[in-house]
C-alpha cells in the first residue's frame, strides 16, 4: 500500500514464521495448493492457512526500517519515540545500544532521525545523548560499569520547542546506593536540528528531584502529555515508573507525575489531594510499570498502565484539582477497559480530531497473540494493534477500547514480534507510528544472543524501528 495508509479493503497476505535454524540451507517452495518454508529439503514451518480462493487477504502496510541491528554505528537498536514538530517535521529517536542489547547499565546513546515530507525520507542520524563506555584491563567493554542514556520520551512544547527526556546512569536493578540511575533531559529550539547538553530533572530551586535522588525509575518512553487547558495548560505531564529505591533492596513499583513548565525550565512532582505518606500511585493490581497519559477533558487524564495482574494492563482517571500553584491529583481505576491482554508491555496514547468533529483516542499496544501452532504466547510480545475509544466516553470513565489494525501480523494471528510503540499526529492529518519489531516476512524464534553478550534477551538483539503511515478512515471504519 502506499506510505500514507489506504482502502482497508484493499489487501495482500503475505507472512510465515521460522522456529529454528542452524547451519544448512532455507529454501521455499510454492505451489497453488502447497507452500512452506523448508530446511535442508525438511519442512520447518508451513504456512498457517491454504490459499482462500474467496479472496480473503490480510493488510500488509508500507513502511520504513529506520534503525535496524548493525545500521550505521551501532550492533543493536531498541525503545523508539516519534514526535511531530512546529514546522511539520518529524523526529524519530531510538537507542543506539552500541555493543550489548540489553537496558542500561550499559553503554547506549540516543540517536535521532529527522524526516521533512512526512516520513517519505529521513536524514542520516544524530546523537542527541552520547553514553561514556567503561573498559576492563583486557580491553573488553565493562558493560556493568559503563553510564549510558535510554529510553527516550517526546514533548512537542507549545512554544514550539521540542523536550526530549531519558533514563541515565546505572541500571534500575542496581544495589548500590552510590551508583544513582539519573533521568536528565534536552531541549531543541530549531525542530529537531541541534540539541541542548543533557541536565537533570531539577526543581525550581535547581536541585536535583528528590525522586530521582532516592529511587531508580525513568518516565516512561514513547509520548509525554503536552496539557491544553485546566490548572496545567502549556506545561508537559508524564508517568515516572519507581522501580525500586536507590539501595535496590526494596521495590517500589508504582508511578509519580512529573510536571514540566517550559516557561521556568524546571519539573516538579504533583501530590495527591489527600493526605498520604507518598506521592506515589500505585493501580488496584499493585505492581505497576510503565505508564502512559492523555489529556482526555479539562483536568482529567486518562493514565494507561503496564501491570504485572490480570490482563496485563490497567486504567485510571485522574482528575486535578487546587490552583495552578498548587495541583493536585485524585484517580479513579477502571480497570482493563475491554483491553485483556497476554503479555505485559509499554503501549502509546495520543488523540485525534476528525473531519467532522469527533474527537478519538489512539492506543497501540502488543496483543500478543495466539502462537502459529495455536498455543498462547505468554512470554513473547507480540501482534501490536491499534485500538479507539470517543474521547467523550472515556471522560466519563465508562468505555471499552475497540480493536482495529495488527500493524505488526499481517495475519493477525502468527507471533510477528513487535514490542515498544510511539504514535503522533501529523502536519498532513495522517498518522505516524513508530514501533519495534523482528523483521516481517519471517520471524525467528531465536533462543540465544550473540555470546559476547552476557546477557538472556531473547530475541530483542534482532529488533527494528520501523516507521508506519495510516490515515484515521484505515483504523476507524467510516
Amino acid at each position: 500500500l502506499p506510505m500514507i495508509g489506504g482502502p482497508r479493503k484493499n489487501l495482500t497476505k503475505l507472512g510465515a514464521g521460522i522456529t529454528k535454524l542452524e547451519g544448512g540451507s532455507l529454501g521455499y517452495r510454492y505451489d497453488d495448493s502447497y507452500k512452506a518454508f523448508s530446511y535442508n529439503g525438511n519442512t520447518a514451518l508451513r504456512e498457517q492457512d491454504k490459499y482462500d480462493a474467496s479472496g480473503k487477504r490480510a493488510l500488509v502496510m508500507q513502511n520504513r526500517v529506520l534503525f535496524a541491528p548493525n545500521d550505521f554505528y551501532s550492533k543493536y537498536y531498541r525503545i523508539p519515540a516519534i514526535v511531530s514538530t512546529s514546522d511539520g517535521s518529524l523526529l524519530a529517536v531510538s537507542d543506539a545500544r552500541k555493543k550489548h542489547i540489553h537496558d542500561i547499565t550499559n553503554d547506549i546513546d540516543i540517536i535521532l532521525r529527522r524526516s521533512i515530507d512526512n516520513g517519505r525520507t529521513w536524514s542520516t542520524p544524530m546523537t542527541i545523548a552520547k553514553g561514556e563506555a567503561k573498559y576492563k584491563s583486557d580491553g573488553t567493554l565493562d558493560c556493568l560499569n559503563s553510564i549510558g542514556y535510554g529510553d527516550p520520551a517526546f514533548a512537542s512544547l507549545p512554544n514550539g520547542d521540542i523536550l526530549c527526556a531519558f533514563i541515565h546512569g546505572y541500571g534500575l536493578g542496581f544495589t548500590d546506593n552510590n551508583k544513582k540511575t539519573y533521568d536528565s533531559y534536552s531541549i531543541s529550539r530549531d525542530n529537531g536540528q541541534m540539541w541542548s547538553t543533557p541536565q537533570y530533572l531539577c526543581d525550581k530551586n535547581g536541585n536535583k528531584l528528590s525522586i530521582i535522588e532516592n529511587e531508580r525509575g525513568n518516565i516512561a518512553p514513547g509520548n509525554m502529555c503536552v496539557v491544553k487547558s485546566g490548572l496545567l495548560a502549556g506545561k508537559v505531564i508524564a508517568c515516572f515508573r519507581s522501580f525500586k529505591s536507590a539501595s535496590g533492596w526494596r521495590d517500589t513499583n508504582g508511578n509519580y507525575f512529573l510536571v514540566y513548565d517550559p516557561n521556568n525550565n524546571y519539573w516538579q512532582v504533583l501530590q495527591p489531594n489527600v493526605a498520604a505518606s507518598s506521592a506515589m500511585f500505585k493501580s488496584s493490581n499493585g505492581t505497576d510499570d510503565e505508564a502512559q497519559l492523555v489529556e482526555v477533558g479539562e483536568n482529567k487524564f486518562l493514565m494507561s498502565i503496564r501491570t504485572n495482574g490480570t490482563g496485563q494492563r490497567q486504567f485510571v482517571l485522574l482528575t486535578m484539582s487546587g490552583s495552578t500553584s498548587d495541583v493536585r491529583w485524585s484517580a479513579k481505576n477502571l480497570g482493563q477497559c475491554g483491553m485483556n491482554l497476554r503479555e505485559k508491555a509499554n503501549g502509546a496514547m495520543t488523540t485525534f480530531i476528525t473531519k467532522d468533529g469527533k474527537e478519538y483516542l489512539l492506543h497501540t499496544v502488543p496483543t500478543t497473540q495466539a502462537s502459529a501452532s495455536g498455543g498462547t504466547a505468554t512470554t513473547t510480545r507480540s501482534g501490536l494493534c491499534v485500538f479507539y475509544a470517543l474521547k467523550s466516553d472515556v471522560a466519563t470513565g465508562n468505555f471499552t477500547w475497540t480493536k482495529s489494525l495488527c500493524l505488526s501480523d499481517p495475519n493477525d494471528y502468527l507471533d510477528e514480534t513487535a514490542q515498544y510503540s510511539s504514535i503522533t499526529v501529523q502536519q498532513d492529518g495522517t498518522v505516524g507510528i513508530l514501533y519495534e519489531g523482528y523483521p516481517q516476512i519471517i520471524r525467528i524464534e531465536a533462543d540465544q544472543v550473540d555470546a559476547d553478550d552476557n546477557c538472556d534477551q531473547g530475541g530483542d538483539y534482532l529488533m527494528r524501528s520501523i516507521y508506519m503511515n495510516l490515515r484515521i478512515g484505515d483504523i476507524i471504519d467510516g
